[in-house]
This record gives structure tokens, C-alpha cells and sequence, in this order.
């Protein structure tokens, strides 16, 4: 299914969540200029064909707490190095709750579902 994701003025960031499953979800972070990049399994990015100039240079993940941002200055014909880093997040999955959907689910039918998973009826 594709329909157009419509933002209030001066939101950049939104997420899609399954309203079945609230693992299942999609963030996303507008950007109104082509100088942008996705890290590689291993956390590293290349962005090219900068110009000159000085530069804000934003790092975000949504499961790793608040955006990082810093000033970076771009010469010609150079290569620019930065180094950001998150802190995982410690005895939880993300530094998010997750909320379970009260209209969907089990709780939906209005009466208590005990739910036994199969693993745990294999002996």
C-alpha cells in the first residue's frame, strides 16, 4: 500500500507502527536537501559532492536517545572525518516504551485470553 505521508509545518521525524504488532514499526526523518546518508551495518557513512561551506552535521537513531548535532566546516576538494557514537540502551530493548495498541489484541475481545506459546507445550 502507498499513501503520502502528510507532516505539520516544522515536523521532520514520524514513525509507522502496525496497529497488530508494536514491534513492527518504520521511523523516518524528512530532509529538504540531497546531503544526507544511511550508515552501513557497521556505522559508517560517506555523503559526496559537498560544497564548501560550514555545515550542521545531525546523527539520529530512534532507539538510541536524542539527536546529535555538531558544526562541521567543508573545504574544496577535501575529506572530512567525524566521529559520533550512541549509547545502547541498558536493560531494555530501546530507550523507548513501547505501548501495546489497547484496540487491537487479545484485550480487544473484552475478556481475559491466556495464551500459551507452543513452545512451551513441547516436552
Amino acid at each position: 500500500m502507498l499513501e503520502p505521508v502528510r507532516l505539520s509545518k516544522g515536523r521532520r521525524f514520524f514513525v509507522m507502527q502496525c496497529g497488530f504488532h508494536a514491534y513492527m514499526e518504520s521511523w523516518a526523518m524528512a530532509v529538504q536537501n540531497p546531503y544526507y546518508a544511511i550508515t552501513d551495518e557497521t556505522g559508517h557513512f560517506s555523503i559526496e559532492m559537498i560544497p564548501p561551506g560550514t555545515y550542521r552535521l545531525v546523527a539520529w537513531h530512534p532507539y538510541a536517545g536524542p539527536i546529535q548535532e555538531r558544526i562541521v566546516v567543508i573545504g574544496a576538494n577535501t575529506t572530512q572525518r567525524e566521529q559520533m557514537s550512541f549509547q545502547a540502551p541498558i536493560g531494555k530493548r530501546t530507550v523507548y516504551e513501547m505501548v501495546e495498541n489497547p484496540r487491537f489484541g487479545p484485550g480487544a475481545l473484552g475478556y481475559r485470553v491466556d495464551i500459551v506459546p507452543l513452545v512451551e507445550r513441547q516436552h
